[in-house]
């Protein structure tokens, strides 16, 4: 056991080494400039406080990670019991294994607390010996499994091209520093062709989408974006979210106020302190005056109104406070600041809704105006253009993966077959 955990210490800074060394080489070729050591693997460091009875407890986890952010040590991908199953990881290989873990997340935790920076050499070897001894643990049939579940999770999470140019793979796949520069350089130029076809896509989807408005209103989406945004709201999601659901847009909405709280905003606009000083007097007077009419309102329901009624009622006066406010704001804010206003409210809900949300029920919805009754219609519309789009984006992936593994050698293919082994059957993000 001793004379095997040697070896995978040897192997595994050994692999540190030629990785670290390739990266260098291809920094150097490419004219990167790169502050961080070199000569160690990257870590990441979670620590939380909780407090007990007998005082404060530091928790502390270490991760080591790979140059796109991937999680790659052994308990952090053995954390997903899907993992765990499809290797055939045993209750008790993962009870000593985590044992040992814990044991050293103790040993970091301690570090943390002391903050001692003469001892972080002496951790991160102490990481590095003890991923050593956990991937020790495994049956070569397992360790095998899990650097292949590994991979696929990479290529998920980053994509064909991103991961395949990654140090541990290029190593892996036994290229030479040329030909890992050739090959990143021919994918960044399939990346820029597919960004621009993806670009086209999203355009047609928003452009049909826009049939669905008058010229007049058209005119109006136009002119609060202005000509250069008016292109990237074009090229912006249909929705935010994979799964959307149109009573829930309501929820990301963003108000003149919530975009004024940002310092960035204010400088952008030149608000001055007066200015941003009277806005927030009036925001404070506006939320006291809703709350005593709130309270008065709640008292004058009956006891036999229902709690539907008394919902409707309180919305509407808060509906009413905020437009009030608006008009407030738009008295105190001069025209140039105004206009630059909504159109970053219009970008930022564009963002956070997409642009069905933004048109559907954020603030070009009240600009346009969309009537209540089309609404739905136009989320549906919205829906089936999204249908659409991802049938089309799915063929343009399928043909740019395709066109990135043509960049391979037969035998660079054949070891990534090997490296990424039968496709899961569960999903690896």
């Amino acid at each position: 056991m001793t004379h095997r955990l040697h070896l995978f210490v040897a192997f595994a800074l050994t692999q540190f080494i030629a990785l670290t060394t390739l990266e260098a080489q291809l920094v150097k070729n490419s004219s990167r400039t790169d502050d961080s050591d070199s000569t160690t693997p990257k870590f990441s460091f979670s620590t939380s406080v909780g407090l007990s009875l007998t005082g404060p407890v530091y928790k502390s986890e270490f991760k080591m990670i790979d140059e796109l952010g991937l999680e790659y040590d052994v308990m952090s991908l053995l954390s997903n019991k899907s993992i765990r199953k499809e290797i055939a990881l045993t209750e008790v290989q993962y009870a000593s294994m985590t044992k040992i873990k814990n044991e050293l997340n103790s040993n970091v935790a301690e570090f943390i607390q002391s903050m001692a920076s003469e001892k972080m050499k002496d951790v991160k070897s102490q990481i590095i010996e003890t991923e050593a001894v956990l991937n020790s643990m495994l049956k070569p049939v397992q360790f095998q499994r899990l650097e292949q579940l590994k991979n696929q999770m990479g290529i998920n999470r980053f994509g064909l091209a991103a991961y395949l140019n990654s140090t541990s793979m290029v190593v892996a796949m036994g290229m030479s520093i040329e030909e890992a520069i050739q090959f990143k350089s021919k994918t960044d130029t399939l990346k820029t062709e597919l960004k621009e076809k993806l670009d086209a896509i999203q355009r047609d989807a928003n452009t049909e989408l826009l049939t669905k408005f008058s010229k007049r209103q058209h005119s109006t989406i136009q002119k609060v974006f202005g000509d250069t945004k008016y292109e990237q709201f074009l090229t912006s999601k249909l929705f935010s979210d994979n799964k959307p659901k149109l009573r829930k847009l309501d929820k990301k909405q963003v108000t003149m106020f919530d975009a004024l709280q940002s310092p960035k905003v204010r400088r952008e606009l030149d608000i001055v302190d007066d200015q941003y000083g009277e806005i927030r007097k009036s925001k404070t007077d506006h939320d006291q005056r809703l709350s005593e009419a709130s309270q008065r309102l709640l008292g004058s329901f009956h006891e036999d109104t229902s709690v539907t009624a008394r919902v409707k009622e309180l919305k509407q006066l808060s509906d009413r406070s905020h437009e009030e406010f608006q008009e407030e704001l738009r008295r105190i804010l001069l025209d140039f600041q105004l206009k630059r206003l909504d159109q970053i409210v219009a970008e930022l809900e564009t963002t956070r809704m997409g642009t069905v949300g933004v048109l559907c029920h954020g603030c070009l919805s009240k600009m346009l105006p969309v009537k209540k009754n089309e609404i739905q219609k136009l989320f549906d519309f919205g829906m089936k253009l999204e249908e659409e789009r991802q049938k089309r984006e799915a063929r343009l992936l399928a043909t740019f993966q395709q066109q990135v593994l043509t960049l391979l050698s037969p035998i660079q293919e054949k070891r990534m077959a090997s490296l990424l082994g039968e496709t899961a059957s569960f999903e690896l993000r």
